[in-house]
C-alpha cells in the first residue's frame, strides 16, 4: 500500500469519525435541551463536554442553566477565562447555575473552582460542577466531593 493511499484512508476514517462525533453531539444537545428536560446526570454532562472540548482544546466550556436546571446556552472561552468574564456571561443569559469544563487535572482545578464559585455566589448563581478532562479521563469534581450543591 502506498503512502498516498494510507493518507487517503486516514482522511476517510477521520471524516467518518467526525460525522459520528457530530451526531453524538446532536443527540446529547437534544437530550439536554428538548422537551424542557432538566440537566441530565453527571455522566451525560461529562460526555457532552468530552465531545465538545475534545483532547486538544485548551479553553473553558461553560453550560449555563436556568432555575429549573434547563440548559440555556453553551459557550466556549479562551484559556485565560477569569471570573469577571464568567459572571458577565452568566448575567447576560440570566443563568441560575453553571457547569464548567476544562482540559486540566483535578488538582489544577481546585483554585479555579474556588474562584469561580466565589464570583458567582453573591449573584445567586450556583456552580453545579467542574468537569476536568484529562486525556481520555473525564472527572466530575461534584462526584469527587470537591463541589457541593
Amino acid at each position: 500500500m502506498s503512502a498516498l493511499s494510507l493518507v487517503g484512508n486516514k482522511h476517510a476514517v477521520e471524516q467518518r469519525e467526525n460525522t459520528v462525533i457530530t451526531e453524538a453531539l446532536r443527540i446529547l444537545e437534544n437530550r439536554m435541551s428538548c422537551y424542557g428536560v432538566t440537566l441530565m446526570s453527571p455522566d451525560d454532562c461529562k460526555a457532552f463536554f468530552r465531545l465538545k472540548l475534545g483532547e486538544l482544546s485548551k479553553g473553558y466550556g461553560v453550560l449555563f442553566l436556568d432555575g429549573d436546571r434547563k440548559p440555556i446556552r453553551y459557550e466556549e472561552f479562551g484559556e485565560q477565562m477569569d471570573a469577571r468574564v464568567l459572571v458577565r456571561a452568566a448575567i447576560d443569559v440570566e443563568a441560575s447555575s453553571a457547569v464548567i469544563a476544562r482540559n486540566q487535572t483535578v488538582a489544577a482545578s481546585a483554585a479555579a473552582i474556588d474562584g469561580f464559585r466565589s464570583a458567582l455566589a453573591p449573584l445567586g448563581i450556583q456552580l453545579l460542577d467542574y468537569i476536568a478532562l484529562q486525556g481520555r479521563d473525564v472527572v466530575s469534581c461534584f462526584e469527587r466531593g470537591l463541589i457541593s450543591r
